[in-house]
């Protein structure tokens, strides 16, 4: 049973877990997993477990294996050859439905089928809010199936990862976005240094039209120089999450535009409280060592930014690839002025139109007005 630590800010609001396939005898058994949302198929997240409890992963489908979360990505329909006994399947599409969970016991050389709709319980772009992550380092080629899987209109997926002690990077993507389809887009031309230690911390740049040089110490160039290259191609700058030493810096200057409140700190399954080894700030209070007080420090490093009168607006993202999540565990809603584009979500978030959670629904109205 996951346990999520979850929590939601707005803006106008104030040991590894390993996977088997079990041994096939003689006369070994076939599931069939059908999946589907509002009586249609759909891309699902799927959790499948045997009678000991051990995950397993669905051949041929994306796979994800972290320390404490293992799972499979399935395109409507998967079909396992397994050993006989009793399975466990647990199937899920982001922060909008309620996960569905069958048992199914297998017989040997029998066929057993099993279909699994996924309930929606709230749909947030008919109310005119879009969700994105902000922090994805994912394969880009993976991205469409993902964001139709989590229910996730916007991901930018990072494809080159700055910093000291880095591989170099790869060739900087000639194209930008990547449409799943009208409502899921993904983008490529996106970029994070990240210097952890003496450095500066890390920050996001997106939609960014040329490469960051790759050649840079631990403290030089300041990460404000990047923040400026990135505004000034039209870019956006997130500050990833408000603990790095960079983030007063960057404020001060004016130089970003979101900043990660609900960030890749907070899992499915607990909160991950070391910072300091990486390069944040230091807590200056013993009541932020706990997982709630984590989650208040993230608040209180925000508000203080707000009290110094600097309007800006709260972000999401996972760093799915690198954190046991998947894209969107972490997400931002994004109430748009118009139709949905790529563009417009990014517009409006600038502008301040947004709440971040991982977990909890929350349409946020000022004397009937939204963010």
């Amino acid at each position: 049973m996951r346990l999520p630590f979850r929590f939601l800010l707005a803006y106008c609001c104030a040991c590894s877990a390993g996977s088997h396939a079990p041994a096939q005898g003689p006369r070994g058994a076939t599931l069939e997993l059908h999946f589907s949302a509002g009586g249609q198929p759909t891309v699902a997240r799927v959790y499948i477990f045997d009678q000991d409890g051990r995950p397993l992963l669905i051949p041929g489908a994306i796979h994800y294996s972290r320390p404490g979360e293992v799972h499979s990505v399935v395109d409507r329909r998967a079909v396992m050859q397994l050993a006989p006994g009793k399975y466990r399947v647990r199937a899920e599409k982001g922060a909008e439905f309620r996960p569905a969970e069958k048992m199914a016991t297998l017989e040997p050389g029998a066929a057993t089928r099993l279909d699994m709709e996924i309930p929606r319980f709230h749909e947030m772009n008919q109310r005119g809010w879009y969700s994105g992550d902000l922090h994805i380092h994912r394969a880009p080629e993976e991205m469409p199936l993902l964001l139709r899987a989590e229910e996730l209109n916007v991901g930018p997926t990072i494809t080159r990862h700055l910093g000291m002690s880095r591989e170099p990077p790869p060739p900087f993507p000639p194209t930008h976005l990547v449409p799943a389809d009208q409502a899921h887009i993904a983008s490529q031309q996106n970029q994070e240094v990240e210097r952890l230690g003496r450095g500066h911390g890390a920050v996001v740049l997106l939609n960014t039209s040329s490469p960051i040089d790759p050649n840079m110490t631990v403290l030089y160039p300041l990460d404000l120089e990047y923040c400026r290259q990135a505004r000034a191609e039209g870019g956006f700058v997130d500050a990833e999450k408000p603990i790095w030493k960079n983030v007063p810096v960057n404020v001060a200057f004016g130089a970003i535009d979101a900043i990660g409140i609900v960030n890749n700190h907070f899992h499915p399954n607990g909160v991950l409280l070391e910072a300091e080894k990486f390069g944040s700030m230091e807590r200056d209070s013993p009541a932020y060592q706990t997982p709630a007080g984590f989650a208040q420090w993230m608040i209180d490093l925000y508000y203080s930014f707000l009290q110094c009168g600097f309007r800006i607006p709260v972000s999401a993202g996972s760093a799915s690839g690198v954190m046991p999540v998947w894209p969107g565990f972490e997400r931002v809603y994004v109430h748009l002025s118009g139709p949905f584009s790529y563009t417009r979500w990014f517009q409006d978030l600038k502008a301040g139109r947004s709440i971040a959670t991982n977990g909890p629904l929350l349409e946020v109205y000022v004397e009937g007005q939204p963010p």
